[in-house]
């Protein structure tokens, strides 16, 4: 009840997504025009730098890597994740995963990985400063979350050419359009998330376009530059 008053006599109301605006519009019952939305911005790194790693990546897919960036709690949905390498590695044997982030969850993750025997194919890195870094080490950058507001992770990826698989939740489909900016899969579907990932890394001239129609995209409205202005 107060949130809803508070939020109604507010001279403004900020959103950080399309996404976000509607369930305002939805749970709160505010007028859109007393909601403005202010998108989260990250930063771009040079292209050129960017297109020689990718270049490098490419030469070199073997091991395939993965990454997933979030905290390691339930809403980020990282046992769909660690269920889909148990089948991957059955066409992928060399595949290789970074969970990137520390959280509540990282114990009952690693016993989930080793029951289902995909231990060393799964890296926990905990909580780290450096994400860059282990996104430059990535061939495809994944997202099993169950909920979104704006994913700044996933744009993130996509300002580093990365190719991205997320999914099909109403935060995550604000910044990717399937197979244009990236690549959907049915939340809890496991089979379809494996299937997207073999996908992806067998088409990677097809992922080439998607990532550079991507990059455009956050460089034309998710520039950390471009959010502050």
């Amino acid at each position: 009840f107060l949130l809803k008053r508070a939020a109604r006599y507010a001279s403004m109301n900020v959103a950080v997504s399309d996404s976000v605006e509607l369930r305002i519009i939805q749970l709160l019952g505010i007028r859109k025009k007393n909601i403005q939305v202010v998108s989260n911005g990250v930063p771009l790194p040079g292209k050129d730098a960017l297109k020689s790693q990718r270049n490098r990546l490419r030469e070199n897919m073997h091991p395939l890597v993965l990454v997933s960036v979030g905290r390691l709690v339930p809403l980020k949905g990282h046992r769909q994740l660690i269920f889909a390498m148990a089948q991957l590695v059955k066409y992928i044997p060399d595949i290789n995963l970074y969970l990137v982030g520390g959280g509540e969850l990282e114990q009952e993750l690693k016993l989930l990985a080793i029951q289902q025997g995909v231990e060393s194919h799964i890296n926990f890195t905990g909580a780290v400063d450096n994400v860059s870094e282990f996104l430059g080490k990535a061939h495809i950058y994944v997202s099993t979350s169950h909920s979104e507001g704006m994913p700044v992770s996933i744009l993130e990826a996509m300002a580093e050419l990365l190719p991205v698989i997320a999914s099909d939740i109403p935060g995550n489909c604000s910044v990717i359009k399937d197979h244009e900016t990236g690549f959907l899969y049915e939340l809890y579907n496991i089979a379809d998330l494996v299937e997207k990932v073999r996908f992806v890394a067998s088409n990677m001239n097809l992922s080439d376009t998607v990532v550079r129609q991507a990059r455009e995209m956050v460089e034309k409205r998710y520039s950390v530059d471009l959010c502050r202005s």
